[in-house]
């Protein structure tokens, strides 16, 4: 078990094998190594593969140890708070990270969520390192303004303004973060999310006898909208629709709106609802779905699982927000509810579970082209790639 930031398992520079000539030793700084493996993976596999020393520099968890059994790839421990705004321990994770990052020296850096990018983003400036910032989402905080939102958008801006590149999600955030860079135009790229990988997730033969299955796949927390699943599924079954309602997921991720294990006791217990935990291949549980619901109630990026749904074949349920607007098209490859509104989302769920099932077939057949045609995860691998091979600014 590795903690501290002391012990340094694999680190850049170390015997973990030759770096191939000219090669860039390369980091990527996250939140999770949770976050990594499950949307990075293939980007780290890339990388390695092109020749560089790969650096993961992130918060010890089990999925550490699938990090570094990708060849080429080393972890450094980074002690963060997820969620917290402890001036005291912010203060000390910025400390930790400004050593690391000093210390290993990496070539390059790929900055993933807000607050690696913003930490990782000011660190490099000031030691001259290039990097990129994925913003994945702007975050309720700085979405919701106030003080804390206005410091937090100045902090953010003022680390994009260094980047090499900002990686963005959607339209909503490329132009806001726009509005605070001299040269956005220039540095901003849009990307479809993490992608999905096409070649895993194929299209999957929809069953069609027996109860329309809705499926939740995310993490366990309020604004993911998981309540507002169970409330329609509850309005749904009271309705005497002959469905199935399944949450697939953890709460160990979820920030400080995370659902407690008392509540999901709770719900297994009604039986309204089937509760399974986290899954490592997320393929089976997709495969059995015929509707992929993602209530989100706030912004995102642009859900990853959506994309999955999609490249299954699946069509999905989801809200008229920044990021989940981007990944269907309404009535085509699936729909939009207004955020928050659980009666119409049980509408439009009970919409699908009774229309014929070719109609479903067909709205799944039209999400798999659109996966093909704009969510490819080489697309992304590639943004990255391209990246390490811009010249550095004078």
């Amino acid at each position: 078990m590795v903690s501290g930031d002391e012990q340094r398992p694999n680190p850049v520079g170390s015997d973990s094998g030759p770096s191939a000539p000219g090669a860039t030793p390369v980091a990527l700084v996250a939140n999770a190594c949770w976050y990594l493996w499950n949307f990075r993976a293939n980007t780290l596999r890339a990388l390695a593969e092109r020749g560089h020393r790969v650096l993961v520099i992130a918060p010890e968890d089990p999925w550490m140890a699938k990090l570094t059994s990708l060849a080429g790839v080393a972890f450094e421990p980074w002690r963060l708070d997820l969620d917290g705004a402890n001036p005291i321990r912010e203060g000390i994770a910025l400390v930790r990270l400004h050593r690391i990052l000093r210390r290993t020296r990496p070539g390059f850096v790929f900055n993933f969520t807000i607050k690696p990018n913003v930490y990782s983003g000011l660190i490099c400036r000031a030691l001259g390192i290039p990097y990129a910032n994925n913003v994945t989402g702007l975050g309720r905080m700085i979405a919701a303004g106030g003080w804390r939102g206005a410091a937090l958008s100045r902090l953010y801006a003022a680390s994009n303004a260094g980047a090499r590149r900002v990686f963005v999600q959607n339209g909503d955030d490329a132009e806001r973060i726009r509005s605070h860079m001299r040269d956005g135009e220039r540095r901003i790229k849009l990307i479809p999310g993490s992608g999905v990988d096409l070649e895993s997730f194929k299209a999957a033969e929809m069953v069609a006898d027996g109860p329309r299955l809705f499926l939740f796949l995310g993490r366990l927390q309020e604004g993911k909208g998981v309540r507002d699943f169970v409330d329609a599924a509850r309005q749904l079954k009271s309705g005497g629709l002959d469905a199935e309602f399944m949450i697939v997921g953890s709460n160990a991720f979820a920030n400080r709106s995370a659902i407690s294990d008392d509540e999901l006791d709770r719900w297994r217990q009604e039986g309204v609802v089937r509760v399974i935990d986290v899954q490592d291949d997320v393929r089976p549980w997709l495969t059995q779905a015929h509707v992929v619901v993602v209530p989100s109630r706030y912004r995102e990026g642009m859900p990853r699982v959506v994309l999955e749904a999609a490249a299954m074949a699946r069509p999905s349920i989801t809200t008229d927000v920044s990021g989940c607007r981007e990944a269907v098209i309404d009535g085509q490859t699936g729909y939009l509810v207004p955020p928050g509104a659980v009666p119409d989302l049980a509408a439009m769920m009970r919409r699908c579970a009774e229309m014929p099932f070719e109609r479903l077939q067909a709205l799944g057949g039209s999400a798999r082209r659109l996966a093909e045609a704009r969510f490819s995860e080489q697309r992304v691998i590639d943004a990255c790639l391209q990246c390490l091979d811009v010249p550095a600014e004078p």
